[in-house]
């Protein structure tokens, strides 16, 4: 309230409001009545220096004319609220630049006058930081490499970059207010864009997305995709998409040269393989049939076995090509039996010499995660044991136990063959890659058994049987995971992780395939991912109620649609102590 009263002695007002980055000031009479703190902090001053004092002291002096036309001005009619700029004094009397915005009113014959004032460095300082991130970002959206597409949630074409106009050798007119999907080579069984735009609207970042674009200039074209939901200052969608037509050319030309490279050692071994067979055929029959003088026997015995040689070197690679183009699964696979299958191929292929093998195997030890392929690691080593092995009687030691409380076992056989240099043991299983690299080896037993045991996601290697004397044998140790019998689950679930997909699902294949990378990242066994192609006839599961594909169960925890790394890394962490999940 204002007293009607002369003396402005008897005028009180409310504190002005204390805004984080806005000077508030009150005049009564010219004298400063009210400040707020930002304003105090302005001047770096005290409240004390300030009130009651003219407001003209704190102005400079080219600054006085233009606050005194200013307020004239408002009461004259000729402005309602003028803004002017004005050099204010700080307390060490240097000036600062502010925007000052003025009303004036009359109370009881007094005049008041409020200014609302702002730091035009201040303003001045973030209007220039946002004109260079405008420019930074016009630079980059004029000179990007990636094709840039902005959408709107219906999936029309609002504006694009000048990449993606060259991408797609058309003008911009011919892009723009288009729906993406025109540009889109479309599955038959479902259009990629709608699926796109579902997600990305749901608020999912997309990344990584393979498939092709298509324009009448360009033909059909690879590229990744990564799209985005935007909701400044509108909802759109951004889509960013990168040129991989070249790459995609270059894999699927090297699959192609692969499959005839395969085609012809397919071919080539198949002929070889008959050849070795005819001859040994021929050799066994001449044998039986005449009586052959001894230099020349045993000159027949050294060819016939090295015939031998040669089938096994072509089944080797056979198996080799067979474990890159498509590992077999892993499976609960007994160590004795395939140990005992090996032992016995030695003694029928080395029939010339008896050896001696000496088993200990921990009594609790049977099963390990393998398959069938463990026999011919064992065989492969235990060939070379005795072949390679200047005693009468060549003497192999097999020693099997638990190690890491249980969870691996490892599996030592020692022989006293002629042993291998240190400077060796390194490369021993290194007969692939370039020439340089293959520094040891006349064939792929030993390259072809560390291909199995990295399949087996295990380890191996070769040391010295009696240490700092190769001379006396070699000790081969492998390291592989004990079989846990998978437990029938309590909740009566099918599987602890489940996938369900639909060949009419854009995701699901990418989606698969991140599912198991994270899976086998944290260390769950393949075993517990359960796939369930809902369109698949021979399903024999009632179709569930999914309104989206691909859908995840992880436990009780549903993902559905795509689904990022990082999801499904912390969903499978959730499920990890777990005495359902195996490892």
């Amino acid at each position: 309230m204002v007293n009607d009263g002369d003396s402005t002695q008897n005028i009180r007002l409310p504190t002005g409001p204390s805004l984080p980055s806005v000077g508030f000031v009150i005049l009564v009479d010219g004298k400063i009545q009210t400040v707020n703190d930002f304003f105090l902090q302005l001047l770096r001053m005290e409240e004390g220096d300030l009130i009651g004092h003219d407001f003209l002291e704190f102005l400079a002096p080219e600054s006085h004319e233009q606050f005194i036309q200013c307020v004239e001005s408002i009461e004259l009619g000729r402005s309602k609220n003028p803004t002017c700029i004005l050099s204010i004094l700080k307390g060490n009397m240097t000036p600062i630049q502010v925007s000052a915005n003025i009303s004036v009113i009359r109370v009881s014959n007094h005049q008041m006058i409020t200014l609302i004032l702002n730091d035009i460095a201040t303003h001045t300082s973030l209007q220039s930081f946002l004109d260079v991130c405008m420019a930074r970002y016009e630079n980059i959206w004029e000179t990007s490499p990636i094709a840039v597409f902005i959408l709107t949630p219906t999936g029309i074409i609002q504006e694009v970059n000048p990449s993606a106009i060259s991408f797609l050798r058309l003008d911009r007119h011919q892009i723009l207010k288009r729906p993406f999907s025109a540009f889109l080579v479309k599955n038959t069984k479902r259009d990629p864009a709608q699926d796109i735009i579902s997600e990305v609207m749901l608020g999912k970042i997309l990344r990584g997305i393979e498939l092709k674009m298509v324009s009448p200039e360009i033909g059909e074209a690879w590229v990744t995709l990564t799209a985005s939901r935007m909701d400044r200052p509108e909802p759109s969608i951004l889509v960013q998409v990168q040129d991989i037509n070249q790459r995609k050319h270059a894999e699927f030309r090297a699959r192609r040269e692969w499959e005839q490279i395969h085609l012809m050692l397919e071919v080539m071994t198949h002929d070889m393989n008959n050849v070795n067979q005819s001859l040994l055929f021929a050799f066994g029959l001449l044998d039986s049939l005449i009586e052959i003088p001894p230099p020349l026997d045993e000159k027949m015995n050294e060819i016939q076995w090295n015939i031998t040689r040669s089938a096994r070197i072509i089944s080797n690679l056979k198996t080799m090509i067979a474990l890159f183009e498509s590992p077999a699964p892993l499976e609960k696979t007994s160590i004795k039996a395939c140990l005992q299958s090996a032992i016995d191929k030695v003694r029928n292929d080395i029939h010339w010499k008896a050896f001696e093998v000496f088993m200990n195997i921990d009594a609790d030890i049977d099963h390990v995660v393998a398959n069938a392929y463990l026999e011919l690691v064992f065989f492969n080593i235990i060939h070379n044991a005795v072949y390679y092995n200047n005693h009468e009687h060549p003497h192999i030691e097999i020693r099997a136990t638990k190690i890491d409380h249980g969870e691996r076992v490892r599996i030592e056989i020692s022989d006293n063959g002629i042993g291998i240099p240190d400077d060796l043991k390194e490369w021993v299983f290194k007969r692939t890659g370039t020439p340089e690299e293959q520094k040891v080896g006349r064939g792929l037993g030993l390259t072809l058994t560390d291909r199995i045991i990295s399949l087996f996601n295990g380890r191996i290697w070769v040391e010295n049987r009696i240490p700092d004397d190769y001379t006396q044998g070699s000790k081969f140790t492998i390291e592989l995971k004990q079989w846990v019998e998978q437990k029938v689950l309590a909740c009566g679930r099918a599987a602890c992780i489940i996938i369900f997909t639909s060949d009419h699902c854009f995701f699901c294949e990418p989606v698969k395939e991140i599912l198991e990378s994270v899976a086998e990242e944290v260390g769950i066994n393949p075993s517990n991912i359960l796939e369930i192609n809902l369109d698949d006839p021979n399903t024999k599961i009632k179709r569930p109620d999914i309104k989206m594909f691909p859908r995840i169960e992880i436990c009780n925890h549903v993902l559905s649609g795509f689904v990022s790394a990082d999801e499904i890394r912390t969903a499978l962490s959730n499920v990890l102590p777990m005495d359902c999940v195996t490892l």
